[in-house]
């Protein structure tokens, strides 16, 4: 028996502009689906990035900043491999999206980045 994951959900507050952010700054492909404006997947060549708008009472309570506070206590971030990390931090950085300094281990680079909602994912060259 083996395992392999699918994918990675988000329940968002803002699901117009996170599937703005991940469609068009990130560059994600959208994949069909039977919930538009409610619900929204992206191929990430991986395992599928999946948006869910969080239901009304709880994005009520749900407060975002703007700009929105990094959610660094949150004890899981996803990847996304790229061969360039200096040259997409810079493309990110020009659309206007929080990025942190690089961090290299030899031949290892990686880079956090903040979405609109604070959520933290890493660009790593593994």
């Amino acid at each position: 028996m083996s395992i392999e994951l699918g994918g990675v959900l988000l329940f968002v507050k803002d699901f117009e502009k996170m599937t703005a952010f991940y469609r068009d700054i990130v560059g994600l492909p959208g994949l069909p689906t039977q919930y538009p404006g409610e619900y929204q997947s992206f191929d990430t060549g991986s395992a599928k990035l999946s948006l869910h708008k969080l239901p009304d009472p709880y994005a009520a309570e749900t407060v975002i900043e703007d700009p929105p506070i990094p959610r660094d206590q949150v004890p899981a971030k996803f990847i996304f491999r790229v061969s360039d990390v200096q040259a997409q931090m810079e493309r990110f950085q020009a659309q206007g999206v929080t990025t942190r300094k690089i961090s290299r281990f030899d031949d290892f680079v990686l880079c956090d980045v903040v979405d609109p909602e604070g959520n933290v994912f890493q660009l790593s060259n593994r």
